[in-house]
């Protein structure tokens, strides 16, 4: 089951008596916005599980701390910092 929380965007799951037209207004109505990025930027990518229980600051330093390095970027290097954000996140999960 999902939670509510005010200070989260709204989020869809089937819930019984939830219809498919009651969904799709919901969906229409979400907010789309574009950022630029640049060489050099990291997409931070996840679901409400990571930007629910992670503030900013904890994304952006737990991929500092794996990424940080002059040059390229190893694949290995992406895969620890994914993992450690799914680890960071799950720390933070409060029932």
């Amino acid at each position: 089951p999902g939670r509510y929380d005010s200070r989260r965007p709204v989020q869809v799951q089937r819930l019984p008596g939830f219809s498919d037209s009651h969904a799709h207004a919901v969906i229409e109505g979400a907010q789309i916005s574009s950022t630029p990025i640049f060489p050099g930027d990291f997409l931070v990518l996840g679901s409400d599980g990571l930007f629910d229980n992670l503030c900013d600051e904890d994304i952006l330093c737990s991929v500092e701390q794996h990424c940080a390095c002059r040059g390229p970027i190893s694949p290995q290097q992406l895969r620890h910092a994914a993992s450690a954000l799914v680890d960071l996140a799950i720390s933070r999960v409060r029932l």
